[in-house]
Protein backbone atom coordinates (compact mmCIF):
# COMPACT_ATOMS: atom_id res chain seq x y z
CA UNK A 1 0.00 0.00 0.00
CA UNK A 2 2.83 2.23 0.82
CA UNK A 3 4.41 1.61 -2.65
CA UNK A 4 1.16 2.39 -4.42
CA UNK A 5 0.81 5.62 -2.51
CA UNK A 6 4.37 6.72 -3.39
CA UNK A 7 3.91 5.70 -7.05
CA UNK A 8 0.66 7.66 -7.34
CA UNK A 9 2.27 10.64 -5.63
CA UNK A 10 5.20 10.54 -8.08
CA UNK A 11 2.80 10.30 -11.05
CA UNK A 12 0.81 13.29 -9.75
CA UNK A 13 4.00 15.36 -9.44
CA UNK A 14 5.16 14.52 -13.00
CA UNK A 15 1.74 15.23 -14.53
CA UNK A 16 1.27 18.50 -12.68
CA UNK A 17 4.83 19.79 -13.28
CA UNK A 18 5.18 22.92 -15.47
CA UNK A 19 6.19 22.59 -19.13
CA UNK A 20 9.92 22.51 -19.88
CA UNK A 21 11.78 24.81 -22.34
CA UNK A 22 11.56 22.23 -25.13
CA UNK A 23 7.79 22.49 -24.99
CA UNK A 24 7.72 26.32 -25.33
CA UNK A 25 7.50 28.08 -28.73
CA UNK A 26 10.89 29.58 -29.90
CA UNK A 27 11.27 33.36 -29.77
CA UNK A 28 14.38 34.96 -31.34
CA UNK A 29 16.25 37.47 -29.18
CA UNK A 30 15.84 41.11 -30.18
CA UNK A 31 18.30 42.22 -32.85
CA UNK A 32 21.21 44.43 -31.87
CA UNK A 33 21.42 47.96 -33.29
CA UNK A 34 23.48 48.26 -36.48
CA UNK A 35 27.05 49.38 -35.73
CA UNK A 36 28.22 51.80 -38.44
CA UNK A 37 31.87 52.59 -39.17
CA UNK A 38 32.81 55.96 -37.69
CA UNK A 39 34.93 58.22 -39.92
CA UNK A 40 35.62 60.72 -37.10
CA UNK A 41 39.19 61.35 -36.02
CA UNK A 42 42.58 62.73 -36.99
CA UNK A 43 45.00 61.26 -39.51
CA UNK A 44 48.46 61.80 -40.97
CA UNK A 45 49.94 60.32 -44.12
CA UNK A 46 52.87 60.27 -46.47
CA UNK A 47 52.70 60.38 -50.27
CA UNK A 48 55.19 59.51 -53.02
CA UNK A 49 54.68 59.81 -56.75
CA UNK A 50 55.81 61.39 -59.98
CA UNK A 51 55.08 64.70 -61.64
CA UNK A 52 55.41 66.30 -65.06
CA UNK A 53 55.32 70.07 -65.24
CA UNK A 54 55.55 72.93 -67.74
CA UNK A 55 56.17 76.56 -66.78
CA UNK A 56 55.71 79.25 -69.42
CA UNK A 57 57.51 82.61 -69.09
CA UNK A 58 56.21 85.56 -71.07
CA UNK A 59 58.54 88.52 -71.69
CA UNK A 60 56.55 91.49 -72.99
CA UNK A 61 58.56 93.96 -75.06
CA UNK A 62 56.76 96.88 -76.74
CA UNK A 63 57.01 96.64 -80.53
CA UNK A 64 58.91 93.32 -80.50
CA UNK A 65 57.83 89.80 -81.19
CA UNK A 66 57.92 88.20 -77.75
CA UNK A 67 57.98 84.44 -77.85
CA UNK A 68 57.01 82.64 -74.71
CA UNK A 69 59.70 80.47 -73.16
CA UNK A 70 58.47 77.19 -71.70
CA UNK A 71 60.50 75.05 -69.35
CA UNK A 72 59.33 71.60 -68.39
CA UNK A 73 60.53 68.30 -67.02
CA UNK A 74 59.48 65.47 -64.74
CA UNK A 75 60.54 64.60 -61.22
CA UNK A 76 59.72 62.47 -58.20
CA UNK A 77 57.41 64.15 -55.72
CA UNK A 78 56.90 63.36 -52.04
CA UNK A 79 55.19 64.93 -49.08
CA UNK A 80 52.92 64.54 -46.09
CA UNK A 81 49.34 65.41 -45.27
CA UNK A 82 47.35 65.68 -42.05
CA UNK A 83 43.71 66.27 -41.32
CA UNK A 84 40.73 65.76 -39.10
CA UNK A 85 37.10 64.95 -39.72
CA UNK A 86 33.89 64.43 -37.77
CA UNK A 87 30.85 62.37 -38.63
CA UNK A 88 27.20 63.28 -37.87
CA UNK A 89 24.91 60.49 -38.95
CA UNK A 90 26.04 59.65 -42.46
CA UNK A 91 27.55 63.11 -43.13
CA UNK A 92 31.29 63.71 -42.68
CA UNK A 93 32.97 67.14 -42.47
CA UNK A 94 36.71 67.70 -42.26
CA UNK A 95 39.82 69.71 -43.08
CA UNK A 96 43.25 68.75 -44.46
CA UNK A 97 46.66 70.39 -45.00
CA UNK A 98 49.55 69.07 -47.09
CA UNK A 99 53.10 69.96 -48.07
CA UNK A 100 54.92 68.36 -50.98
CA UNK A 101 58.27 68.84 -52.64
CA UNK A 102 60.19 67.44 -55.58
CA UNK A 103 63.32 65.34 -55.34
CA UNK A 104 65.25 67.79 -57.57
CA UNK A 105 63.12 70.87 -56.71
CA UNK A 106 61.11 70.32 -59.92
CA UNK A 107 63.97 72.13 -61.66
CA UNK A 108 63.76 72.79 -65.38
CA UNK A 109 65.98 74.73 -67.77
CA UNK A 110 65.04 76.56 -70.97
CA UNK A 111 66.98 76.80 -74.12
CA UNK A 112 69.09 79.93 -74.71
CA UNK A 113 66.93 83.03 -74.26
CA UNK A 114 66.57 85.42 -77.20
CA UNK A 115 68.83 88.48 -77.35
CA UNK A 116 65.88 90.36 -78.91
CA UNK A 117 64.17 90.17 -75.52
CA UNK A 118 66.97 92.08 -73.84
CA UNK A 119 68.94 89.09 -72.61
CA UNK A 120 72.69 88.90 -73.07
CA UNK A 121 74.08 86.24 -75.37
CA UNK A 122 74.16 82.65 -74.14
CA UNK A 123 71.74 83.16 -71.23
CA UNK A 124 69.28 80.43 -70.28
CA UNK A 125 66.36 80.47 -67.87
CA UNK A 126 65.88 78.11 -65.01
CA UNK A 127 62.75 77.54 -62.98
CA UNK A 128 62.26 75.51 -59.82
CA UNK A 129 59.28 74.75 -57.59
CA UNK A 130 60.55 74.52 -54.04
CA UNK A 131 57.35 73.64 -52.13
CA UNK A 132 53.71 72.89 -52.89
CA UNK A 133 51.30 73.73 -50.07
CA UNK A 134 47.58 72.90 -49.94
CA UNK A 135 44.81 73.38 -47.40
CA UNK A 136 41.15 72.60 -47.76
CA UNK A 137 37.80 71.52 -46.41
CA UNK A 138 35.90 68.37 -47.28
CA UNK A 139 32.32 67.17 -47.04
CA UNK A 140 31.30 63.58 -47.57
CA UNK A 141 28.61 60.95 -47.23
CA UNK A 142 29.39 57.57 -45.66
CA UNK A 143 27.86 54.16 -46.31
CA UNK A 144 29.46 52.14 -43.52
CA UNK A 145 33.11 51.68 -44.71
CA UNK A 146 32.63 53.59 -47.98
CA UNK A 147 33.10 57.37 -47.90
CA UNK A 148 32.42 59.55 -50.93
CA UNK A 149 33.58 63.15 -50.49
CA UNK A 150 34.20 66.42 -52.29
CA UNK A 151 37.08 68.66 -51.31
CA UNK A 152 37.66 72.37 -51.82
CA UNK A 153 41.40 73.08 -51.82
CA UNK A 154 43.50 76.24 -51.86
CA UNK A 155 47.06 75.76 -53.01
CA UNK A 156 50.23 77.79 -53.14
CA UNK A 157 53.73 77.10 -54.36
CA UNK A 158 57.09 78.57 -53.52
CA UNK A 159 58.94 79.09 -56.80
CA UNK A 160 62.19 80.61 -57.95
CA UNK A 161 63.36 81.70 -61.40
CA UNK A 162 66.85 82.68 -62.43
CA UNK A 163 68.80 83.53 -65.58
CA UNK A 164 72.35 82.27 -65.95
CA UNK A 165 75.05 82.20 -68.60
CA UNK A 166 75.33 78.91 -70.47
CA UNK A 167 77.67 76.53 -68.67
CA UNK A 168 77.19 78.18 -65.26
CA UNK A 169 76.32 75.89 -62.41
CA UNK A 170 72.95 76.32 -60.74
CA UNK A 171 72.12 76.49 -57.03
Amino acid sequence: MKNRFLASLALAVVVSAPATAADLPFEAPPSLPVAYYDWSGAYVGFNVGGTHYNVTHHFPSPGAITPDVTTGDHDAIFGFHAGTQSQWGAWVLGAEVARSGCQHECRSTSSVLPVSQGFEENIFGQHKIIDLLTAGARVGYAWDRLLVFAQRVRSASIQAASYRPCGATST
